[in-house]
Protein backbone atom coordinates (compact mmCIF):
# COMPACT_ATOMS: atom_id res chain seq x y z
CA UNK A 1 0.00 0.00 0.00
CA UNK A 2 2.71 2.58 1.09
CA UNK A 3 4.87 1.55 -1.99
CA UNK A 4 1.83 2.28 -3.95
CA UNK A 5 0.68 5.57 -2.70
CA UNK A 6 4.17 6.80 -3.42
CA UNK A 7 3.87 6.24 -6.91
CA UNK A 8 0.62 7.72 -6.76
CA UNK A 9 2.29 11.02 -5.32
CA UNK A 10 5.10 10.96 -7.93
CA UNK A 11 2.39 10.49 -10.91
CA UNK A 12 -0.01 13.45 -9.24
CA UNK A 13 3.13 15.54 -8.91
CA UNK A 14 3.63 15.31 -13.04
CA UNK A 15 0.20 15.64 -13.28
CA UNK A 16 0.16 19.04 -11.92
CA UNK A 17 3.11 19.73 -13.78
CA UNK A 18 1.50 18.53 -17.28
CA UNK A 19 -1.46 20.69 -15.74
CA UNK A 20 0.56 23.81 -15.34
CA UNK A 21 2.28 23.70 -19.08
CA UNK A 22 -0.96 23.09 -20.73
CA UNK A 23 -2.80 25.93 -18.97
CA UNK A 24 0.03 28.45 -20.02
CA UNK A 25 0.39 26.73 -23.86
CA UNK A 26 -0.83 28.20 -26.64
CA UNK A 27 0.76 25.07 -28.45
CA UNK A 28 -2.06 23.71 -31.08
CA UNK A 29 -2.81 20.35 -29.95
CA UNK A 30 -4.19 19.15 -33.74
CA UNK A 31 -0.39 20.03 -34.99
CA UNK A 32 1.24 17.64 -32.17
CA UNK A 33 3.35 15.22 -34.22
CA UNK A 34 4.20 11.70 -32.40
CA UNK A 35 7.79 11.51 -31.87
CA UNK A 36 8.70 15.08 -31.90
CA UNK A 37 9.32 17.15 -29.01
CA UNK A 38 6.81 19.49 -28.39
CA UNK A 39 5.21 21.55 -24.80
CA UNK A 40 3.94 18.79 -22.60
CA UNK A 41 6.44 16.10 -24.07
CA UNK A 42 8.65 14.12 -21.71
CA UNK A 43 11.60 14.02 -23.33
CA UNK A 44 14.92 11.73 -22.93
CA UNK A 45 18.13 13.06 -24.16
CA UNK A 46 21.84 12.43 -24.60
CA UNK A 47 24.66 15.53 -24.60
CA UNK A 48 27.16 16.09 -26.77
CA UNK A 49 27.73 12.70 -28.22
CA UNK A 50 27.93 10.83 -25.30
CA UNK A 51 24.90 7.83 -24.66
CA UNK A 52 25.85 7.55 -21.15
CA UNK A 53 25.15 11.45 -20.27
CA UNK A 54 21.34 10.98 -20.52
CA UNK A 55 18.65 13.14 -18.93
CA UNK A 56 15.09 13.25 -18.80
CA UNK A 57 12.80 16.06 -18.32
CA UNK A 58 9.43 17.89 -18.92
CA UNK A 59 9.07 20.59 -21.54
CA UNK A 60 6.89 23.57 -20.41
CA UNK A 61 6.57 26.09 -17.84
CA UNK A 62 7.68 25.37 -14.42
CA UNK A 63 5.29 24.34 -11.94
CA UNK A 64 5.84 26.12 -8.38
CA UNK A 65 4.18 24.84 -6.02
CA UNK A 66 5.33 21.24 -7.65
CA UNK A 67 8.84 19.93 -6.41
CA UNK A 68 9.48 16.65 -8.21
CA UNK A 69 13.21 15.34 -7.96
CA UNK A 70 12.54 13.02 -10.16
CA UNK A 71 11.68 14.73 -13.29
CA UNK A 72 13.25 18.14 -14.01
CA UNK A 73 11.41 21.03 -15.80
CA UNK A 74 12.95 22.75 -19.03
CA UNK A 75 10.28 26.15 -20.04
CA UNK A 76 9.87 25.91 -23.82
CA UNK A 77 12.04 29.64 -23.45
CA UNK A 78 14.88 28.34 -21.97
CA UNK A 79 18.34 27.62 -24.00
CA UNK A 80 17.75 23.82 -23.81
CA UNK A 81 13.92 24.22 -23.94
CA UNK A 82 13.80 26.09 -27.34
CA UNK A 83 16.43 23.44 -28.91
CA UNK A 84 14.82 20.48 -27.92
CA UNK A 85 11.09 22.14 -29.17
CA UNK A 86 10.07 20.74 -32.54
CA UNK A 87 12.85 18.39 -33.11
CA UNK A 88 12.35 14.74 -33.82
CA UNK A 89 13.90 10.93 -32.35
CA UNK A 90 17.57 11.15 -33.48
CA UNK A 91 17.86 14.32 -34.00
CA UNK A 92 21.07 16.24 -32.48
CA UNK A 93 20.64 20.29 -32.16
CA UNK A 94 23.06 22.45 -30.22
CA UNK A 95 22.08 25.36 -27.41
CA UNK A 96 24.12 28.03 -26.11
CA UNK A 97 24.26 27.58 -21.91
CA UNK A 98 23.79 30.47 -19.60
CA UNK A 99 27.88 30.10 -19.17
CA UNK A 100 28.43 30.71 -23.01
CA UNK A 101 29.45 27.05 -23.26
CA UNK A 102 27.88 25.43 -26.56
CA UNK A 103 26.25 22.35 -25.78
CA UNK A 104 24.84 19.33 -28.40
CA UNK A 105 21.19 16.88 -27.58
CA UNK A 106 20.42 14.32 -29.43
CA UNK A 107 16.74 13.55 -28.54
CA UNK A 108 16.21 9.82 -27.93
CA UNK A 109 12.45 9.85 -27.36
CA UNK A 110 9.66 12.60 -26.80
CA UNK A 111 6.68 11.26 -25.20
CA UNK A 112 3.31 12.53 -25.39
CA UNK A 113 0.83 13.14 -22.65
CA UNK A 114 -0.63 9.94 -23.34
CA UNK A 115 2.50 7.66 -22.15
CA UNK A 116 1.81 9.56 -19.18
CA UNK A 117 -1.66 8.35 -18.99
CA UNK A 118 -1.41 4.69 -19.69
CA UNK A 119 1.23 4.45 -17.21
CA UNK A 120 -1.18 6.23 -14.56
CA UNK A 121 -4.22 3.52 -15.77
CA UNK A 122 -1.54 0.76 -15.40
CA UNK A 123 -0.26 1.54 -11.88
CA UNK A 124 -1.77 0.09 -9.18
CA UNK A 125 -4.09 2.58 -7.59
CA UNK A 126 -4.71 4.92 -10.66
CA UNK A 127 -8.24 6.06 -9.15
CA UNK A 128 -6.12 9.39 -7.26
CA UNK A 129 -4.57 10.05 -10.01
CA UNK A 130 -7.53 10.50 -12.05
CA UNK A 131 -8.81 12.72 -9.68
CA UNK A 132 -5.53 14.62 -10.07
CA UNK A 133 -6.19 15.15 -13.74
CA UNK A 134 -9.85 15.88 -13.35
CA UNK A 135 -9.55 18.39 -10.39
CA UNK A 136 -6.61 20.14 -11.85
CA UNK A 137 -8.16 20.49 -14.95
CA UNK A 138 -5.78 18.61 -17.28
CA UNK A 139 -8.37 16.11 -18.45
CA UNK A 140 -10.33 19.02 -20.25
CA UNK A 141 -7.09 18.51 -22.93
CA UNK A 142 -6.01 14.77 -22.46
CA UNK A 143 -9.89 13.25 -22.00
CA UNK A 144 -12.97 15.76 -22.00
CA UNK A 145 -15.48 13.11 -22.12
CA UNK A 146 -14.22 11.75 -18.31
CA UNK A 147 -14.92 14.76 -16.36
CA UNK A 148 -18.48 15.41 -18.56
CA UNK A 149 -19.43 11.89 -16.50
CA UNK A 150 -19.95 14.09 -13.42
CA UNK A 151 -23.43 14.83 -14.51
CA UNK A 152 -25.61 16.94 -12.36
CA UNK A 153 -27.43 14.57 -10.51
CA UNK A 154 -31.45 15.25 -10.80
CA UNK A 155 -33.51 16.93 -7.84
CA UNK A 156 -34.94 13.51 -7.27
CA UNK A 157 -31.70 11.29 -7.58
CA UNK A 158 -33.12 8.89 -9.95
CA UNK A 159 -29.57 8.15 -11.58
CA UNK A 160 -26.17 7.68 -10.11
CA UNK A 161 -23.32 9.72 -10.59
CA UNK A 162 -21.71 8.44 -13.79
CA UNK A 163 -17.70 9.58 -13.03
CA UNK A 164 -18.01 7.95 -9.61
CA UNK A 165 -19.52 5.01 -11.39
CA UNK A 166 -16.47 4.41 -14.05
CA UNK A 167 -14.14 4.80 -11.27
CA UNK A 168 -15.03 2.38 -9.31
CA UNK A 169 -15.85 0.05 -12.37
CA UNK A 170 -12.54 0.77 -13.40
CA UNK A 171 -11.20 -0.32 -9.58
CA UNK A 172 -13.77 -3.82 -9.57
CA UNK A 173 -12.30 -4.53 -13.46
CA UNK A 174 -8.39 -4.57 -12.37
CA UNK A 175 -9.65 -6.55 -9.38
CA UNK A 176 -10.90 -9.18 -11.57
CA UNK A 177 -7.71 -9.23 -13.36
CA UNK A 178 -5.38 -12.32 -12.81
CA UNK A 179 -6.62 -15.90 -11.94
CA UNK A 180 -10.36 -16.18 -11.16
CA UNK A 181 -12.95 -18.59 -9.83
CA UNK A 182 -16.73 -19.33 -11.78
CA UNK A 183 -19.28 -21.89 -10.33
CA UNK A 184 -19.20 -24.30 -12.75
CA UNK A 185 -16.57 -23.28 -15.26
CA UNK A 186 -13.78 -25.78 -14.74
CA UNK A 187 -10.90 -23.52 -15.90
CA UNK A 188 -12.27 -19.47 -16.74
CA UNK A 189 -10.75 -17.53 -19.18
CA UNK A 190 -8.42 -15.17 -17.17
CA UNK A 191 -6.86 -11.34 -18.31
CA UNK A 192 -3.54 -11.32 -17.54
CA UNK A 193 -2.80 -7.55 -15.64
CA UNK A 194 -2.33 -4.96 -15.70
CA UNK A 195 -4.25 -4.88 -18.95
CA UNK A 196 -4.80 -1.51 -20.64
CA UNK A 197 -7.82 -2.37 -22.96
CA UNK A 198 -9.65 -3.78 -20.27
CA UNK A 199 -8.99 -0.74 -17.99
CA UNK A 200 -9.65 1.96 -20.88
CA UNK A 201 -12.94 -0.01 -21.65
CA UNK A 202 -13.91 0.16 -18.13
CA UNK A 203 -12.93 4.04 -17.50
CA UNK A 204 -14.95 4.97 -21.13
CA UNK A 205 -17.69 2.55 -20.96
CA UNK A 206 -20.39 5.10 -20.08
CA UNK A 207 -18.89 8.38 -22.13
CA UNK A 208 -21.58 7.99 -24.45
CA UNK A 209 -24.10 8.94 -21.51
CA UNK A 210 -24.03 12.77 -21.36
CA UNK A 211 -24.97 13.33 -24.73
CA UNK A 212 -27.48 10.98 -24.55
CA UNK A 213 -29.39 11.21 -21.54
CA UNK A 214 -33.09 12.29 -21.99
CA UNK A 215 -35.53 12.81 -18.85
CA UNK A 216 -38.73 10.86 -19.18
CA UNK A 217 -42.35 11.95 -18.26
CA UNK A 218 -42.48 11.29 -14.85
CA UNK A 219 -38.83 11.89 -13.61
CA UNK A 220 -37.25 9.05 -15.18
CA UNK A 221 -33.84 9.30 -16.33
CA UNK A 222 -32.89 7.46 -19.83
CA UNK A 223 -29.50 6.46 -21.78
CA UNK A 224 -31.13 5.06 -25.28
CA UNK A 225 -27.86 3.79 -27.27
CA UNK A 226 -25.49 5.47 -24.83
CA UNK A 227 -22.96 2.47 -25.67
CA UNK A 228 -23.06 2.98 -29.43
CA UNK A 229 -22.89 6.51 -29.03
CA UNK A 230 -19.69 5.58 -26.60
CA UNK A 231 -18.31 3.45 -28.71
CA UNK A 232 -18.17 6.09 -31.15
CA UNK A 233 -16.71 8.61 -29.34
CA UNK A 234 -14.12 6.36 -27.64
CA UNK A 235 -12.54 5.64 -30.88
CA UNK A 236 -12.37 9.66 -31.94
CA UNK A 237 -10.41 10.31 -28.82
CA UNK A 238 -8.10 7.34 -28.83
CA UNK A 239 -7.42 8.25 -32.60
CA UNK A 240 -6.73 12.04 -31.00
CA UNK A 241 -4.11 10.50 -28.50
CA UNK A 242 -3.04 8.51 -31.22
CA UNK A 243 -3.37 5.16 -29.88
CA UNK A 244 -2.34 2.22 -31.67
CA UNK A 245 -5.52 0.87 -34.41
CA UNK A 246 -5.78 -2.81 -32.61
CA UNK A 247 -6.14 -1.01 -28.82
CA UNK A 248 -8.79 1.53 -30.55
CA UNK A 249 -10.05 -1.00 -32.42
CA UNK A 250 -10.41 -3.67 -28.92
CA UNK A 251 -11.43 -0.68 -26.61
CA UNK A 252 -14.19 0.93 -28.53
CA UNK A 253 -15.39 -2.77 -29.37
CA UNK A 254 -15.60 -3.46 -25.40
CA UNK A 255 -17.59 -0.11 -25.24
CA UNK A 256 -19.82 -1.16 -27.53
CA UNK A 257 -20.64 -4.42 -26.16
CA UNK A 258 -20.60 -3.90 -22.66
CA UNK A 259 -24.29 -4.19 -22.30
CA UNK A 260 -25.00 -7.12 -24.13
CA UNK A 261 -25.50 -9.32 -21.60
CA UNK A 262 -28.23 -7.26 -19.73
CA UNK A 263 -30.42 -9.26 -22.21
CA UNK A 264 -29.49 -12.17 -21.43
CA UNK A 265 -32.45 -11.74 -18.16
CA UNK A 266 -32.70 -15.00 -16.41
CA UNK A 267 -31.14 -17.21 -18.78
CA UNK A 268 -33.48 -16.82 -21.15
CA UNK A 269 -31.46 -16.83 -24.19
CA UNK A 270 -31.18 -19.87 -26.45
CA UNK A 271 -28.26 -21.85 -27.15
CA UNK A 272 -27.79 -20.04 -30.93
CA UNK A 273 -27.88 -16.51 -28.64
CA UNK A 274 -25.18 -17.49 -26.64
CA UNK A 275 -23.32 -18.30 -29.77
CA UNK A 276 -23.59 -14.66 -30.91
CA UNK A 277 -22.78 -13.47 -28.18
CA UNK A 278 -19.64 -15.20 -28.13
CA UNK A 279 -18.81 -15.07 -32.01
CA UNK A 280 -19.77 -11.05 -31.16
CA UNK A 281 -17.13 -10.82 -28.99
CA UNK A 282 -14.51 -13.21 -30.37
CA UNK A 283 -11.28 -12.82 -28.48
CA UNK A 284 -12.56 -10.12 -26.64
CA UNK A 285 -14.91 -12.30 -24.92
CA UNK A 286 -12.55 -12.91 -21.46
CA UNK A 287 -12.29 -9.11 -21.62
CA UNK A 288 -15.82 -8.57 -21.68
CA UNK A 289 -16.24 -11.01 -18.62
CA UNK A 290 -14.31 -8.78 -16.65
CA UNK A 291 -15.94 -5.39 -17.97
CA UNK A 292 -19.99 -6.64 -17.35
CA UNK A 293 -19.26 -8.16 -14.43
CA UNK A 294 -17.02 -4.90 -12.79
CA UNK A 295 -20.09 -2.98 -14.24
CA UNK A 296 -22.70 -3.51 -11.03
CA UNK A 297 -22.08 -1.24 -8.87
CA UNK A 298 -25.54 -1.12 -7.25
CA UNK A 299 -25.77 -0.59 -3.76
CA UNK A 300 -28.46 -3.61 -2.87
CA UNK A 301 -26.74 -6.90 -2.15
CA UNK A 302 -29.44 -8.84 -2.90
CA UNK A 303 -29.32 -7.32 -7.21
CA UNK A 304 -25.61 -7.32 -6.77
CA UNK A 305 -25.25 -11.04 -6.06
CA UNK A 306 -28.27 -11.83 -8.65
CA UNK A 307 -26.51 -10.39 -11.05
CA UNK A 308 -23.02 -12.18 -10.49
CA UNK A 309 -24.95 -15.50 -10.64
CA UNK A 310 -26.76 -14.91 -13.27
CA UNK A 311 -23.70 -13.92 -15.56
CA UNK A 312 -21.79 -17.69 -13.75
CA UNK A 313 -24.71 -19.29 -15.26
CA UNK A 314 -23.92 -17.56 -18.44
CA UNK A 315 -19.87 -18.23 -18.49
CA UNK A 316 -21.49 -21.97 -17.69
CA UNK A 317 -23.32 -22.37 -20.78
CA UNK A 318 -20.69 -20.79 -22.87
CA UNK A 319 -18.26 -23.08 -21.60
CA UNK A 320 -20.75 -26.11 -21.74
CA UNK A 321 -21.70 -25.00 -25.07
CA UNK A 322 -18.24 -25.10 -26.37
CA UNK A 323 -16.90 -28.53 -24.83
CA UNK A 324 -20.03 -29.56 -27.02
CA UNK A 325 -19.01 -28.24 -29.93
CA UNK A 326 -15.18 -29.74 -29.21
CA UNK A 327 -16.56 -33.20 -29.00
CA UNK A 328 -18.73 -33.13 -32.11
CA UNK A 329 -15.15 -31.94 -34.03
CA UNK A 330 -13.46 -34.85 -32.65
CA UNK A 331 -16.51 -37.26 -33.11
CA UNK A 332 -15.58 -40.04 -35.64
CA UNK A 333 -18.70 -40.02 -38.91
CA UNK A 334 -20.13 -43.22 -37.83
CA UNK A 335 -23.49 -44.11 -38.18
CA UNK A 336 -25.45 -46.87 -36.34
CA UNK A 337 -24.80 -49.61 -37.93
CA UNK A 338 -20.85 -48.82 -38.08
CA UNK A 339 -21.07 -48.76 -34.05
CA UNK A 340 -22.75 -52.08 -33.46
CA UNK A 341 -20.14 -53.58 -36.33
CA UNK A 342 -17.31 -52.33 -34.60
CA UNK A 343 -18.66 -52.75 -30.91
CA UNK A 344 -20.13 -56.14 -31.86
CA UNK A 345 -23.68 -54.41 -30.30
CA UNK A 346 -26.95 -55.20 -31.02
CA UNK A 347 -29.82 -52.72 -31.44
CA UNK A 348 -30.21 -50.54 -28.27
CA UNK A 349 -30.07 -48.07 -26.23
CA UNK A 350 -26.42 -49.22 -25.77
CA UNK A 351 -25.36 -48.12 -29.50
CA UNK A 352 -26.89 -44.47 -28.64
CA UNK A 353 -24.80 -44.44 -25.51
CA UNK A 354 -21.67 -45.29 -27.48
CA UNK A 355 -22.42 -42.58 -30.07
CA UNK A 356 -22.05 -40.23 -27.59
Amino acid sequence: YDAAREQQDQEEARINQISEILSNSTTERSGVVEGVAHVGSVVHVYYDGDEDDRETFLIGTRAASTDNADLETYSEQSPLGAAVVGASEGETRKYTAPNGREISVTIVSAERVRDELVKLLMSPAPRRGLTALVHSGICEYVLPEVPALALEIDEHHRHKDVYEHSLIVLEQAMALEGPREVPGVEAPTEVEGPDLVLRLAALLHDIGKPDTRRFEPGGGVSFHHHELVGAKMTRKRLRALRFDKETIKQVSRLVELHLRFHGYGNGEWTDSAVRRYVTDAGPLLPRLHLLTRADSTTRNAKKAQRLQRTYDHLEERIADIAAKEDLARVRPDLDGNEIMEILDLKPGPEVGQAWS
